[in-house]
């Protein structure tokens, strides 16, 4: 289950000092000519104090069934019923999960947010105006208007797809969208590749000219058998990868050192020697493993603990010609070691969940 998490802006600092301060005159922060009369006095049947029409719900709404575990929430700003020169409104929200247990609140400048939430469940969200002001002797005080209605959406099931030029294969569900070679099992972690051989295949229905292809892992070994062996791979179409047209290799060597290589359409990119710099790595952390790329340039990365974990490996290359546009392309977790062995294949025993390959970001869900 998600924690609950509580976000605290100094906005919400504005609204304890109110509390304490009690009823004071106020003027808003931004300059007015119009001091707004005191808070108690304009209090609505709800309790809000902020004379502001409620925002209205755009999207998501009446059970739609999101795309990912990302929800864009989306309202229409509300006005105020009286005039107010200078008036800056911000946006409070709040998510609940389908026991109506309040998983996310926080504060919005603008009329939308991402919020991450799980698969498979039905969630509920509602958000009101606030303002800041400061009182006449200077201590803050901080406002709310009414809330909107409740709105509701609901998340996908935690299958995989690959739909035109974006792919994504959770793995915790004993279950893959690509196609398994070598030796496998399946745990609640994700995939484990169990040998030099064993890798995952996805072939994309469109080339992914710009974007990322993203994993976390676990059970990373820092020196492991083998010699090159392979994190994740492209390809254009099956052919061997050492000498392949469009080959996109990501390498933790056996003695923990981070290496890649790229072929383009026109040129090709690689690390030399004084930069293939070693990366310690344990069995219990999670680490994610990203590609990205954009016309004329490829980056390579590592988070520890996950996307939003420090970084311990980064690199990038620009290169010249046209764009990577392999075609079909091809994907893998590992990746064949074909002409040149079975000693540049799969990074053995790495446990692979929550893959991710698209132009558009990585989703906040499938983070975990």
């Amino acid at each position: 289950m998600l924690r609950s998490m509580y976000v605290v802006t100094g906005v919400s600092a504005l609204l304890a000092l109110s509390i304490a301060c009690g009823r004071q005159n106020s003027a808003p922060v931004s300059p007015s000519s119009v001091a707004p009369t005191t808070a108690d006095e304009n209090t609505g049947q709800s309790g809000e104090t902020l004379k502001v029409s409620a925002p209205g719900i755009v999207s998501p709404d009446n059970d739609t069934v999101l795309n990912n575990t990302t929800a864009s929430l989306v309202w229409s700003a509300s006005a105020p019923l009286t005039p107010t020169p200078g008036l800056v409104l911000n946006y409070d929200y709040e998510v609940y999960d389908p026991g109506n247990e309040k998983i996310r609140t926080g504060f919005a400048a603008g009329t939308s947010v991402d919020v991450g939430v799980e698969f498979e469940k039905r969630y509920t969200w509602r958000v009101r105006a606030t303002a800041s002001f400061v009182n006449t002797n200077g201590t803050p005080d901080l406002r709310f208007g009414p809330w909107s209605k409740l709105a509701s959406f609901i998340t996908p099931s935690s299958q995989g797809y690959i739909r035109g030029n974006e792919l994504y294969d959770p793995l915790i569900n004993g279950k893959t969208v690509g196609t398994v070679f070598g030796p496998y099992h399946f745990t609640p972690q994700g995939i484990s590749l169990d040998a030099l051989e064993s890798f995952v295949a996805y072939q994309l229905p469109q080339t992914l000219i710009a974007g990322e292809f993203s994993m976390l892992a676990t059970n990373v070994r820092t020196t492991t058998e083998g010699g090159k062996t392979k994190v994740m791979a492209m390809t254009q179409g099956y052919e061997d990868i050492t000498t392949n047209d469009r080959r996109a290799t990501y390498e933790k060597r056996s003695d923990g050192s981070m290496a890649w290589r790229v072929i383009t359409h026109d040129d090709q990119i690689e690390t030399g020697s004084a930069e293939r710099v070693g990366v310690k790595y344990n069995l219990i952390d999670t680490f994610m493993f990203k590609m990205a790329w954009v016309p004329n340039r490829f980056a390579f990365s590592v988070n520890r603990f996950g996307p939003d974990g420090p970084i311990i490996y980064s690199q990038s290359k620009s290169y010249h010609g046209a764009a990577y546009d392999p075609n079909p392309h091809v994907l893998y977790l590992g990746g064949p070691g074909v002409r040149a062995g079975a000693d540049s294949g799969s990074v053995p025993n790495m446990i692979i969940r929550q893959v991710w390959v698209s132009s558009s970001p990585r989703p906040i869900g499938i983070n975990q």
